[in-house]
């Protein structure tokens, strides 16, 4: 199985349970930028909105959101944990079967039940006046935000606050900090809906999880005047909260886009992988928004026939045109990132890359899981960059001459 058709049946797959994995590694990478980091854990309700998963009257929407800031990297203290109420989870869990959470994370369950993250919990925020740009982060269906550590931790050790939204019943199981349990809930009904039915369903998704980041954003602008309870206090007036973006995979980058569309104050949106449904578009875009997805674009390669090049090479451009299609209203300067590298595919941007469903011919070595987690973390930071870090950016060709296996393709208006 090719790089390219793994990307495109990822693209449509938004209820993942946990993967599995056949081996694991030990830790994190480190991150690579001149900040330590720092954690709260925060329980944030929106009185505004009425919850409409939780099958309670008058419920309204509560979010797990996990804040991570630059700190000084020599602040000592105790580092946060990469899974945290994993035993409560995974005793949730057992009501869909005896074990459901080892095996559902086979291999890599020893891991992330053992390791920790490089984050100092409740830490103060490096000294300083200077102010962070903000990102709001929001994770790949039924996956714990969580699970994209990695990338977080790199981001705010080059200078990002960043929040890490779990979207309530749409992504993995979440423990809230009075041990209350909330798991995936409406998804798995799609079966039963008609195409039509499945797009409205997804839609509407989307809009609740952009209205999710516009409300933490609401949250953390409060953090500029005040100081908030659960978030240190040395944090207020350090967040430059005129300078967002919105990121996320999967399901997370189509909501990430949304934020784009409905909220302004969102300066970049990047996707990470997420497709809508067909015939869907993200409408019109008033901020550029980049997106990165899995290629395969190698010329005819030795013992590959002039059919079989041939018939990649449509299958190929037939998923370009698809996935850029949502794209048509998006602003002059918004972008693909077309990534072709051996076993890059929808499960790279975990943090553990080897983590798949399965154990396909066509997954990633440990050593081309790291070369692809090395084009994710900088790709990903060198593109937030040329908006809310423009006096640090580099010229984004500059990627493709550091990473010969990614090419930019301009999409929307900007399309040359």
């Amino acid at each position: 199985m090719n790089t390219l058709r793994s990307m495109t049946c990822g693209l449509l797959v938004v209820i993942v349970l946990a993967p599995t994995a056949a081996f694991a590694q030990s830790q994190l990478p480190k991150p690579t930028g001149k900040y330590g980091v720092g954690t709260c854990v925060l329980d944030w309700i929106d009185h505004s909105r009425t919850e409409t998963q939780s099958g309670k009257q008058d419920a309204k929407r509560e979010l797990l959101v996990y804040l991570f800031y630059p700190i000084d990297p020599q602040t000592p203290g105790v580092r946060a944990e990469y899974f945290p109420r994993l035993k409560e989870m995974e005793a949730y869990e057992e009501r869909f079967g005896k074990n459901f959470t080892r095996e559902s994370y086979g291999d890599s369950y020893k891991t992330i039940s053992t390791i920790k993250s490089h984050a100092i919990t409740n830490a103060p925020v490096v000294a300083g006046k200077g102010q962070f740009p903000v990102l709001i982060f929001s994770h790949g269906g039924g996956i714990p935000v969580l699970y994209y550590t990695a990338m977080i931790e790199d981001l705010v050790s080059h200078g990002y606050v960043v929040a890490a939204v779990e979207h309530t019943f749409d992504g993995g199981t979440v423990v809230f900090p009075d041990g209350r349990i909330v798991s995936q809930s409406g998804w798995d009904e799609d079966a039963k809906r008609t195409k039509e039915e499945q797009a409205a369903f997804h839609a509407a998704r989307y809009r609740v999880g952009a209205r999710d980041n516009s409300f933490v954003l609401d949250q953390l602008e409060k953090i500029k005047t005040s100081v908030l309870s659960g978030v240190p206090a040395s944090l207020q007036g350090r967040l430059d909260t005129k300078m967002v973006g919105a990121v996320g995979h999967s399901l997370g980058g189509m909501i990430s886009v949304v934020s784009v569309r409905e909220d302004k104050r969102f300066r970049i949106g990047l996707n990470l992988d997420g497709g809508l449904d067909a015939g869907q578009t993200y409408g019109a875009l008033h901020q550029p928004v980049f997106a990165m997805y899995g290629d395969a674009r190698k010329p005819q390669q030795p013992g590959e026939s002039r059919e079989t090049f041939e018939k990649r090479t449509v299958s190929r451009n037939r998923f370009v045109d698809r996935v850029k299609a949502p794209y048509q209203e998006a602003p002059k300067g918004s972008y693909f990132l077309l990534v072709d590298s051996p076993g890059f595919s929808h499960f790279s941007y975990f943090d553990f890359p080897n983590a798949q469903a399965a154990a396909p011919s066509w997954r990633a070595t440990p050593e081309q899981g790291e070369r692809n987690q090395r084009i994710i973390l900088d790709c990903t930071r060198a593109v937030l960059d040329t908006v809310l870090y423009p006096a640090r950016s580099q010229p984004l060709d500059g990627l493709t001459k550091q990473f010969p296996e990614v090419i930019l393709e301009s999409i929307g208006k900007g399309k040359e």
